[in-house]
């Protein structure tokens, strides 16, 4: 009886059979047999039905492990020819995209299917930053943060460490298709300033604002929560536009003042129209270092009346939530069934923790809104380092 050999499937078969594969499936073609990895390389004709966000976590063997809260799968992939991504200060992730940070506190963008990785431009122009030492061959060693507003005084940082004090939150626009095209915008400074690039660009734009508390990204479009001592402030930036110059929406503050509450927008995919949302991450501390996520409270944005403001949610209906200091994602459990409805899955998002304690276990589970019950999110048993904090990310080919 003769024994077949699937290496060598038809092309045009193996290409339609690739084009029903799952986005981990297609990927795992790669590492069968060199003509296998070859057709699944090429462009495929359909791209792979959506997922739900998956949990990526740094392995101890170098590699990352995938969490899939919807189909309770764990997906481990081999980073290689990467540098090993457990040095990686993980910043923000839109869609299938990170925004990383190197040891020398260099940024890219990186998709961790895919391996793709993208240089971004030199933090060095960014305002308020200044080189520090140099070594006797001239390469940086360190860089200068002004300590107080008038620029007086500087606490220097080495080029590792710059990387935790600086960056806050980074979103990403990107489309690798014909155009070959990204837009980033940084939230830095602990969140006292905002920066945008752009494919193409040497440096990056500095824009003014105050000091902002959240930064999403939602059709193209990037949004910023910006608290006063009166009212809010959600500004829109149209990144695509020559000049961008960002739409303000002043909302009233009211009962939804933050405290000691972490905030969050997210776009509502609920129906007619889009929602902002607010959400309010309620934490219980003994002391910095020591919390637990406690709730969650939700608005959404009525511009209805003679002026904005933020409507409390009593439930998410058939919405479900992803939050972390890396993204909130709103998605309907319509569209994904898998997902528990009326719900928020949250991640850890206090960097101060994450970087004086990086072995410490995380602040990871899913909120019942319904009850407001706290339950984790994924096995305990799952092979994972702590560092970087785990984030969620939407796998993606593009």
């Amino acid at each position: 009886m003769a024994t077949s050999n699937w290496a060598w499937l038809p092309p045009e078969l193996f290409s339609n059979i690739i084009d029903r594969l799952s986005v981990f499936d297609r990927v795992s073609c790669h590492y069968v047999c060199k003509s296998w990895r070859k057709a699944a390389q090429e462009k495929p004709v359909r791209q792979p039905p959506p997922e739900s966000p998956w949990l990526m976590f740094a392995d101890p063997n170098k590699g990352c492990n995938f969490y899939s809260v919807a189909d309770n799968k764990l997906y481990r992939m081999n980073m290689d020819p990467l540098p090993d991504i457990r040095n990686y200060m993980w910043i923000g992730s839109s869609g299938g995209w990170l925004v990383i940070a190197d040891e020398c506190s260099d940024l890219y963008l990186l998709n961790p299917i895919t391996r793709t990785q993208i240089p971004l431009p030199s933090i060095l122009p960014l305002p308020s930053i200044t080189a520090g030492s140099r070594d006797h061959e001239g390469n940086l060693n360190s860089y200068l943060i002004p300590f107080h507003s008038d620029g007086r005084y500087s606490l220097e940082y080495n080029i590792e460490e710059i990387r935790h004090y600086l960056f806050s939150k980074c979103k990403a626009a990107v489309s690798l298709s014909e155009e070959n095209s990204w837009t980033v915008m940084l939230l830095f400074m602990r969140g006292q300033r905002l920066a945008y690039a752009r494919a193409g660009d040497d440096a990056w734009t500095a824009v003014d604002h105050g000091v902002c508390k959240d930064l999403i990204l939602h059709d193209g479009l990037f949004y910023a929560l910006m608290p006063s001592h009166t009212h809010y402030i959600v500004e829109t930036w149209d990144l695509t536009a020559a000049r961008p110059t960002p739409i303000r929406i002043k909302v009233a503050k009211s009962r939804t003042d933050l405290g000691r509450s972490y905030p969050y927008l997210a776009m509502s995919p609920s129906s007619p129209g889009k929602q902002l949302l607010l959400v309010k991450r309620v934490r219980d501390h003994e002391n910095q270092f020591e919390y637990r996520t406690a709730g969650f409270e939700v608005y959404r944005l009525d511009k209805s009346g003679r002026s904005a403001r933020w409507m409390r949610m009593q439930s998410l209906g058939d919405q479900t939530l992803f939050i972390g200091s890396n993204s909130c994602r709103s998605l309907s459990t319509r569209a994904f069934p898998k997902l528990k409805r009326n719900c928020i899955y949250s991640t850890d998002d206090i960097w101060k923790k994450a970087v004086h304690f990086p072995v410490e276990t995380r602040d990871i589970g899913v909120c019942n809104l319904e009850d407001g019950t706290m339950a984790p999110c994924c096995p305990e048993d799952i092979p994972r380092l702590n560092w970087p904090p785990p984030v969620w990310i939407t796998p993606s080919l593009r």
